[in-house]
């Protein structure tokens, strides 16, 4: 799992979570003898079941292995077992959360944020918008929830866009680097930062409005 450095060392106050809404009774089976744990299913992902629910047998290993869970290192069966697994992709695909617009749906530019750069993002902007900047009205922001894999609907969102700016906290673009495997679509300009820590308004304001109008670090 990948997720976001500055949000797992954060302290925030949430909601109490729907305990109901996220029971693994729909994801777990009771195994009966003969389970496999590893069964070919048409998306990819076998029937889940644990030991000690069911009279099946639950054989797990992180090796190559047969629908039993042996391991096993038959050129054919790794082939079948890779190709299960690759469908699970199709299924997390459909399901990945879509980007946030924020900002008007006919912009001209488009700044591309994940994680928690988006309050700092917006923010930004919001502070070049104070000052009279003038892209600002035609310049919204796409916020991704989720790195990996991308929603289909990311190519339609950068298509709108004459100019893309990527920012993260990276040296070699890596997310721009992603979007354009991923849709075609190179950002244009992007603000990167490196030195470890989390970006500030002030900066990325300072950045984005030399990206926007005088062209930036190319990605």
């Amino acid at each position: 799992m990948l997720t976001d450095q500055y949000l797992v060392d954060l302290s925030h106050d949430l909601p109490m979570p729907d305990l109901e809404r996220h029971a693994t009774g729909d994801y777990l089976i009771e195994t009966k003898e003969g389970y496999r744990r590893y069964a070919y299913a048409e998306g990819g992902v076998s029937p889940r079941g644990v030991p000690g629910h069911g009279e099946g047998l639950v054989g797990a290993d992180s090796h190559e292995h047969d629908e039993e869970g042996h391991v096993r290192e038959d050129f054919a069966l790794r082939q079948r077992m890779h190709a299960k697994r690759m469908k699970k992709l199709e299924g997390l695909t459909r399901d990945a959360l879509p980007p946030v617009l924020v900002g008007p749906e006919d912009h001209r530019c488009l700044v591309v944020v994940w994680g928690s750069t988006r309050p700092v993002g917006e923010e930004a902007l919001a502070r070049l918008a104070q000052r009279a900047w003038r892209g600002r009205r035609d310049t919204a922001l796409l916020s991704f929830p989720q790195v990996y894999p991308l929603p289909p609907s990311t190519k339609d969102f950068l298509a709108r866009a004459e100019r893309v700016v990527a920012v993260e906290g990276n040296a070699t673009g890596q997310f721009a680097r992603h979007l354009f495997l991923a849709t075609g679509r190179r950002p244009d300009a992007s603000v990167r930062r490196w030195n470890g820590l989390a970006f500030s308004v002030e900066w990325v304001a300072q950045e984005l409005g030399k990206a926007l109008d005088e062209g930036g670090e190319m990605a």
